[in-house]
């Protein structure tokens, strides 16, 4: 089972919920935060944790205040530098004594990302402690009414500062996202748009299903950036199943509200309490498990087909230092890229806790809790849906799902190293590749 980090400091992953609506993004890289002790990196560069709260002054500006933890023995003074990747952070904000813990920035413009490095004393700059935002706020979308949709890049999220048993995941080198759309009601703005181009993005992995990316294709592709398509879903299942598909909403086609024959539809295909889909979402997790018994007549044969060779095709992406940085996008963030990332985390050898817990992030991440159970409740009141009970397992991810996909690989590989070389077949040297380009200090 796994281990919890505290809640206390549950923003060590960018869960914010109200303060992300508001654009108080809080992010903790601090390594201490979990009660086991073996699973802290050790400290870099004379810091053991960091934390950034973006406090906004206008759409286009914010100042960043920054609060940090020195290790054991504090330095005589600290420089902080900031820029727009985490190789490149030229600008030498200030310099304080240092006993100082926080320092708050001058306004700052937000058509860029930003990276935040603390020297100590003497130190180089490249061997300085980095940390950022986990969420892209300046790319995440807005909720208009009614609630339900989200426009711009749901849940987009970088996978850096995680804590690995040889360091930690890099920043700004492999991002987890929602579909980011180039046109329709849904789209990235012409300012997101312009962010995203400024992000250096070389490789987007597109595990959407064909009809999720449309003919043509609904991405935006940055300048210099290449897409590589690789589709993950159950073949016989068209179109994709989307529970919001079967709201009684009177738009698109849909039945009208309070309309008892499709209250019905969604008590056989939810349950009257969402049984039915919570055990649909927790199958769906584990076949993204490759099961090597599975027989073409099993029902999840062509979901798991889709699963292995979709990771093996991103395995070979992430051993190729000429794709990073890298977004692997799925069509709202959460499932199939959230396996995605909690595949990728277990090979980095991020405790499992934090693979819990970062999987969970989507909660806040994609809409944020707040705005999901406004949804709920307002497709109840509206006639929309017979009860909230049928989608709220569903609309807020549950510890059980992903630790269904954990036992599956326990079943069947031992280990996720097993699952990776022989389920999907990946190849030693891709690993390797992989963990050079993502893990540092």
């Amino acid at each position: 089972m796994f281990q919890h980090c505290r809640r206390d400091r549950v923003a060590l992953t960018g869960r914010t919920s109200a303060a992300l609506a508001a654009s108080q993004v809080l992010l903790t890289v601090a390594l201490s935060a979990c009660s086991s002790e073996r699973d802290a990196a050790p400290a870099l560069a004379g810091f053991s944790s960091a934390v950034v709260t973006r406090e906004p002054i206008d759409a286009s500006t914010a100042s960043f205040r920054l609060d940090w933890t020195a290790a054991a023995t504090r330095p005589n003074q600290i420089k902080i530098f900031e820029g727009p990747n985490p190789e490149d952070t030229p600008n030498l904000l200030t310099t304080v004594p240092g006993s100082t813990s926080a320092f708050t920035t001058e306004p700052l413009t937000l058509v860029t990302r930003h990276y935040f490095r603390l020297v100590a004393d003497d130190g180089a700059q490249a061997d300085g402690f980095v940390f950022a935002e986990r969420g892209l706020p300046d790319l995440a979308g807005s909720t208009p009414n009614p609630p339900g949709r989200v426009t711009g890049a749901a849940n987009i999220r970088d996978l850096g500062g995680l804590p690995t048993r040889h360091g930690r995941v890099k920043w700004g080198k492999i991002f987890r996202s929602g579909a980011l759309l180039d046109t329709g009601a849904l789209a990235l703005s012409a300012a997101q748009k312009a962010f995203l181009d400024g992000m250096g993005i070389k490789t987007i992995v597109d595990i959407r299903a064909p009809d999720e990316i449309g003919n043509p294709p609904n991405r935006y592709l940055p300048p210099g950036a290449t897409v590589v398509v690789q589709p993950i879903h159950d073949p016989n299942v068209t179109p994709t199943f989307n529970p919001v598909r079967l709201l009684c909403s009177g738009q698109q086609g849909a039945p009208p509200p309070n309309d008892p024959t499709c209250f019905n539809t969604q008590t056989t295909t939810f349950g009257e309490n969402g049984e039915l889909l919570k055990a649909f979402v927790t199958d769906g997790t584990k076949a993204g498990v490759w099961d090597p018994s599975t027989q073409p007549d099993d029902p999840t044969y062509g979901y798991r087909v889709s699963n292995r060779d979709g990771w093996k095709r991103l395995l070979e992406v992430l051993g190729d230092p000429a794709r990073y940085p890298v977004i692997v996008m799925d069509n709202g963030g959460v499932s199939r890229a959230g396996f995605a990332a909690g595949l990728i985390e277990h090979l980095l050898e991020v405790p499992d806790h934090w693979v819990l817990d970062d999987y969970l992030a989507s909660n806040d991440y994609a809409g944020g809790v707040e705005f999901k159970n406004a949804s709920l409740d307002y497709w109840v009141s509206s006639g929309w849906l017979k009860n909230r009970s049928m989608l709220d397992q569903f609309v807020l991810l549950q510890p059980d799902y992903w630790q269904a996909a954990e036992n599956e690989v326990s079943r069947l590989w031992a280990d996720w190293n097993q699952f990776a070389l022989h389920g999907i077949e990946a190849t030693s040297e891709e690993l390797r590749a992989m963990r050079t380009l993502l893990v540092g200090p």
